[in-house]
């Protein structure tokens, strides 16, 4: 690895640790420049702003995050592969500190919607979530596996919105007795809608 890639890697491990469990607004320039040893001249050579690391660091996250789920989904069906985008999200917040919370819902509920380069991409993950779980109802419904309820719109925004309630009332109790209850929840909630 290059000089310049190992500087960029250690900006961004240390930004995105400090990012995860102080969030955007308490996390400095300088903390960063702290927590991860280099130079100030050094990051500005490769970023041009704290929003520019900050984009990044998330995208960066967000590739980490989806290559560990996609690892965990095994199944063919479209069916299966819901149930095991569930068990994969419940594993990456088991192994990790459940205490930060998972990073883009920190940043959503952060920053909002404030129309910055953030708040856009943050709504843009969210959305891509959205769609990978409106492709695959509609695929399994298609299928004949399940059969729903409901739109498929609402059912994947209902998937979403549990996932991510699970993880915040497990970073308020410091347990994971809440999260692993929502996916267990939203696993039955799939299983009753399968076609027997």
């Amino acid at each position: 690895m290059q000089k310049g890639e190992e500087t960029k890697e250690r900006i961004i491990d240390a930004s995105l640790e400090l990012l995860h469990r102080r969030g955007y607004y308490d996390t400095s320039i300088n903390d960063i420049i702290d927590n991860s040893g280099i130079k100030k001249g050094s990051l500005y050579f490769h970023y041009k702003s704290k929003d520019a690391l900050i984009i990044e660091v998330l995208n960066e996250a967000l590739e980490r995050y989806e290559k560990q789920i996609n690892e965990g989904v095994k199944h063919a069906t479209a069916s299966d592969q819901i149930i095991d985008m569930i068990d994969a999200i419940t594993g990456y917040h088991m192994k990790g500190d459940i205490s930060k919370g998972c990073l883009f819902g920190n940043m959503a509920l952060e920053i909002g919607h404030d129309g910055s380069d953030i708040s856009v991409l943050v709504e843009s993950i969210f959305k891509r979530w959205e769609n990978q779980f409106i492709s695959l109802l509609t695929q399994a419904e298609k299928k004949g596996e399940i059969k729903l309820k409901e739109p498929v719109e609402v059912l994947a925004r209902m998937l979403l919105a549990s996932i991510e309630g699970g993880v915040l009332l497990s970073k308020i109790s410091g347990d994971t007795e809440s999260l692993k209850g929502c996916m267990q929840f939203l696993k039955a909630m799939i299983n009753e809608r399968r076609v027997k």
